[in-house]
């Protein structure tokens, strides 16, 4: 990992170990933004560029942008995912909303010059869900939310196919199977982007299990995604594949934020800062940020 990364950890909840990243700006920062990657993968991952073998490369990244812009880029890597410890692919998302803003808070606080500067959340895909709920949560807190792909419903209780079956095993199937392979989530179908995920070493290349399954369908229907406040920045692929459309045009109806904005990128399937056409998602998302800070 390149760009003068710091790359640390911390003792998250159950005294699991979570690894961080952080990459500073180059003279006087403008604000701080933290970074919550997708299921199944990491932090680089979703925001760094290809390198020799894998998605490591700082030099034309979406960081080095927000860097250029001012931001400090943090990032941690969600429990069982990574670099951090933990069953692998296994999410409680209790845990994981409790080492996200250990983390923040230990970034802001301790920094006499960030805790002054606005603080913005990025979330990709799952990390798009936790962005949501952490927003929710700390109301007047963030500057702004930027959310990719995220992993959102509209309706609680109303679930996909099979998923109200499986909370009606739940319980006692997650007990006795918590890792137990469940769900296949559908692979990127624009050229090259499995190829890179199934190279990476820290990419979970098995289902859905069982726990991570239960956990999602329990996080959607206890998020009040009407009460997000903060300015707000939602985009989709037209084309996706693992949220589709439906959802995220109701959630976006059903926001508070006077400060919002869904793009829809038409050609586009879950992954639009790596697919065809990134360059100009990048730029919308670098100019709605420059325009809060």
């Amino acid at each position: 990992m390149s760009g003068d990364c710091i790359v640390g950890s911390f003792e998250g909840a159950h005294g699991v170990k979570i690894c961080t990243y952080r990459w500073n700006v180059k003279g006087d920062p403008k604000g701080v933004i933290f970074l919550h990657h997708g299921l199944h993968v990491h932090t680089s991952f979703d925001v760094l560029e290809l390198g020799d073998q894998y998605r490591n490369r700082y030099s034309g990244s979406l960081v080095e942008d927000f860097n250029r812009i001012g931001l400090v880029v943090c990032g941690h890597d969600v429990r069982g995912h990574g670099r951090s410890a933990g069953k692998r692919a296994v999410v409680t998302f209790a845990e994981a909303f409790e080492d996200a803003e250990t983390f923040i808070d230990s970034v802001v606080n301790e920094d006499a010059i960030l805790s002054r500067l606005p603080v913005f959340l990025f979330g990709v895909s799952m990390g798009g869900m936790m962005c949501a709920e952490l927003g929710v949560r700390r109301p007047g807190k963030y500057k702004g939310i930027v959310l990719i792909s995220a992993a959102l419903e509209a309706n609680k209780g109303i679930h996909p196919p099979g998923a109200e079956f499986l909370k009606m095993i739940a319980e006692p199937l997650v007990f006795l199977f918590p890792t137990l392979p469940l769900v296949t989530i559908p692979p990127n179908k624009a050229a090259g982007l499995r190829e890179q995920f199934l190279a990476d070493p820290l990419t979970w290349h098995g289902k859905c299990v069982a726990k991570t399954s239960y956990e999602f369908i329990k996080a959607f229907d206890s998020l009040n995604i009407e009460q997000l406040e903060p300015p707000l920045l939602m985009m989709y692929g037209g084309k996706d594949h693992a949220v589709g459309l439906e959802q995220p045009r109701e959630v976006f109806n059903l926001i508070q934020s006077e400060d919002k904005e869904l793009v829809i990128l038409d050609e586009v399937w879950h992954d639009p800062l790596h697919e065809p056409g990134f360059e100009a998602v990048r730029k919308q998302i670098l100019g709605w940020l420059s325009d809060r800070l």
